[in-house]
């Protein structure tokens, strides 16, 4: 009947599923099976190849995906049920891509698994995801017991055996079924999970439960493979960042953001925040660039962002615009086109420079520019104070979390000896853990344990901060409470770890799955992690004290009277540096340096250029670590390091300040002696590399690219919290609302007690 179906004409989609059929009755039946089913499938796929080869001409053999299916399965009928160690036909794809594990995974016990997470955007065409997997075994797993298992989003798909062969590195690939895949049309992660499986016996034959040698290690550079095409953009909004950031361009070399050559504060305000939301999706270098339109325009780029207010439009784009001139009060409009030579151009503008931020926030979060698929959308001023406001009222359940809300149930832990699982903590980057933060662990457990050496610990990261060993009365309800311990206060932190011991007596030649120990900890397990507020005055702090609690944290950009576009540009990068995990509603204001009062400097400033061009770092020279000259061409030696003449005229710097202009605030200069020494501090910031050498409070790089820093400080900021009557004010629309309600609902009451009580009054007595 096999062998009939085999011969058959059906289509080769068929004929897989029978190959794998036939492999899956086969291998349960001993090895002679196992070698006819492989013969039989090798036979029908060398049909099915020529199959295909005989109807085509001589010109290049396009793959396809049932082609690439047939090659991994031929591959694995090789030797059925040893891994496929050759690499499968590919279908064609014009770019690829690879996910790879951070570092090399390892997995040992009997029972261990390792995640690696990958998201498709959806401007891809995905043509097919290939897993990679360099791979070494323990020499000790011979004729044993040890399998792989993956699994894409909890689905299982591929498995096989393992065994030690040699020393040197083995290779395991497989192709992922396309059906599994998801994308950002659906979410906006895939998850692949290898399982592991590995049991040693002892000299009698049974499980070794003591040995620690059942291990398994992928290397850094496994992971998946994916093939692809670029679609077409459309001047589809909800494609963006693409075209103007993409995997194809990742450092946004031909990309500027624009402002109208008249441009107003609120305008360079609004292009700045649309560059740092593409700046966070640059990858090694940042080579976007802000400057003027006119500027641009001999820049040699060809994709544009526009921010401008309708009235200073340049007049080439003003055909554009003009059949929307009456929708531009109240609002702004973003309007994808082409421009005359057919590039992509993003035009962004209103009537309102008050309206113009909305853009900046607009952009920034992804929920919601997936929702306009067409090429224009109208923002009414004031919509994201909807968003703002609900962050406000957050803020005062913040810093709590429960199992429930972070994973939406608890956690299970099944087989013996160690089991862990990790916790991703949403947290912002900026976090820093205080001494009052606190953890209560809800769990309970199985009665089998051997309660003397069985425990629970948790980790902050991987040092471990609280333990408790596990007794048999308290199996059923258990519970761990503790504080942080003080030598992890004042670290960062983006996850924590559960670890059981699970412990059983008698565990030689136990195979019953269903007397395996367990573990489980409860949804309502609670974490109290209130941020810590003082702040080092340091680079290493990056990126407090700019963000803070995942927003920029009242950023005062200064600029000079006529800044360039080298200027911009400087000042954009650093802040993309600095807001790399923000969200998009922070808050960001810019001010010229002619404008800027003293008395109005409660922000976070950051401002760059040379003394003469920026009347602000000639005011504060006497407040920088190193300051300049009378002339201010050159820096003057201190006691960190006496400088020469050349080199006092070379350098740029990075000075990170207490603000001489409001407590528990930052001042970041930017500056050098010349042009030329500005241009070295922007090749420190745009460098994803480079910028790793940004530490302590003052850093220097010269004409050769050696960077040096100081720390001259030892303080720390220590932000003080709003006032009643500020905070007040600054949610006053949220109060407002509140008082509204509770008013109605006063107003509701008395009427309803009125009533009530003219009705007892009417009431006949009997």
């Amino acid at each position: 009947m096999f062998m009939f179906v085999l011969k058959g004409r059906r289509s080769k989609f068929f004929r897989v599923s029978i190959f794998v059929l036939i492999t899956i009755v086969f291998a349960a039946g001993g090895t002679a099976r196992d070698v006819y089913a492989a013969s039989a499938a090798k036979a029908s796929i060398a049909e099915a190849a020529a199959t295909d080869v005989s109807g085509r001409d001589n010109k290049d053999k396009v793959i396809s995906s049932e082609d690439a299916l047939l090659s991994s399965v031929g591959s694995m009928l090789e030797n059925a049920g040893a891994p496929a160690s050759t690499k499968p036909k590919l279908p064609k794809a014009s770019l690829t891509a690879d996910f790879t594990w951070d570092a090399p995974q390892i997995l040992k016990g009997i029972y261990s698994s390792a995640d690696l997470y990958f998201s498709l955007p959806k401007y891809w065409s995905t043509k097919y995801v290939c897993v990679k997997l360099e791979y070494r075994v323990s020499q000790l797993i011979k004729n044993i017991p040890c399998t792989l298992t993956f699994a894409i989003n909890k689905q299982p798909f591929y498995s096989c055996q393992l065994t030690y062969k040699n020393n040197e590195k083995n290779f395991i690939y497989v192709l992922i079924p396309a059906n599994l895949i998801k994308n950002d049309r659906e979410s906006s992660t895939n998850t692949l999970t290898i399982f592991g499986y590995a049991r040693l016996y002892n000299d009698q034959g049974c499980i070794d439960d003591e040995s620690n040698a059942n291990w398994i290690t992928f290397s850094e550079a496994s992971g998946v493979e994916v093939g692809y095409d670029l679609l077409a953009h459309q001047n589809r909004i909800d494609f963006y960042p693409y075209p103007f950031i993409s995997s194809d361009n990742q450092s946004g070399a031909d990309t500027a953001v624009t402002v109208a050559d008249t441009a107003q504060n609120e305008e360079v305000a609004a292009a700045m925040m649309i560059m740092t939301g593409l700046g966070k999706n640059t990858k090694n270098n940042n080579n976007l660039e802000i400057s003027s339109w006119q500027e641009a325009q001999s820049g040699g780029k060809s994709r544009h962002i526009l921010v401008g207010l309708s009235k200073d439009m340049p007049a080439g784009l003003t055909k554009y615009i003009q059949p929307y001139r009456n929708q531009l009060k109240g609002q702004v409009m973003l309007l994808f086109v082409n421009d005359d030579r057919g590039n992509p151009l993003l035009l962004i503008t209103s009537e309102d420079a008050d309206c113009l931020a909305e853009a900046g926030y607009f952009l920034g979060d992804s929920e919601r520019v997936s929702q306009e698929s067409d090429n224009i959308t109208f923002i009414r001023k004031g919509t994201a104070e909807i968003r703002k406001n609900a962050r406000a009222q957050s803020d005062m359940k913040a810093d709590r979390y429960n199992l429930q809300e972070m994973t939406g149930g608890g956690f299970e832990f099944i087989g013996p000896f160690r089991q862990e699982k990790t916790l991703f903590l949403p947290l912002p980057a900026d976090y820093i853990l205080s001494s009052a933060s606190k953890v209560t662990v809800n769990f309970r457990y199985s009665k089998n344990l051997d309660f003397n050496r069985s425990m629970l610990t948790v980790y902050w990261g991987d040092i471990p901060v609280g333990s408790k060993k596990l007794a048999l009365e308290n199996a059923d309800n258990d519970e761990l409470t503790f504080f942080m311990p003080a030598d992890v206060v004042g670290t960062k932190g983006s996850s924590m770890k559960f670890a059981f011991d699970l412990e059983i007596p008698d565990l030689f030649c136990t195979t019953r799955r269903d007397e395996m120990p367990w573990a489980y900890i409860t949804k309502n397990t609670s974490i109290y992690l209130p941020p810590d507020n003082s702040t080092r005055l340091s680079f290493d702090s990056r990126p407090a004290p700019f963000q803070k609690g995942g927003s920029l944290n009242d950023v005062l950009l200064v600029l000079s009277d006529k800044p360039s576009a080298a200027e911009l540009t400087l000042l954009g990068r650093t802040l993309s540096l600095y807001s790399a995990a923000a969200d998009a509603y922070g808050s960001l204001t810019v001010k010229k340096a002619g404008e800027f009062n003293e008395q109005e400097a409660n922000y976070n400033i950051i401002t760059s250029g040379t003394p003469a061009g920026n009347s602000l770092i000639s005011k504060i020279n006497d407040k920088l670590y190193f300051k300049y000259n009378s002339s201010g061409s050159e820096f003057m030696t201190n006691d960190k390091l006496i400088l020469t003449s050349d080199y006092a005229r070379s350098i740029g710097t990075l000075q990170l300040l207490k603000s001489p202009y409001a407590d528990g605030r930052a001042l970041l200069v930017l500056t050098g002696p010349d042009p030329n020494a500005l241009g070295r501090v922007m090749k420190l910031v745009s460098n994803e590399k480079m910028s790793w050498n940004l530490k302590n409070d003052f850093v220097l790089i010269d004409s050769k690219g050696n960077i040096k820093s100081y720390q001259f400080q030892n303080e720390e900021l220590t932000e003080t919290k709003p006032t009643l009557a500020k905070s007040i004010f600054e949610n006053r629309s949220s109060l407002l609302f509140a008082l509204a309600g509770t008013s109605v609902m006063v107003v509701l009451f008395l009427a309803m007690l009125l009533i009530i009580l003219r009705m007892r009054h009417k009431k006949p007595n009997p």
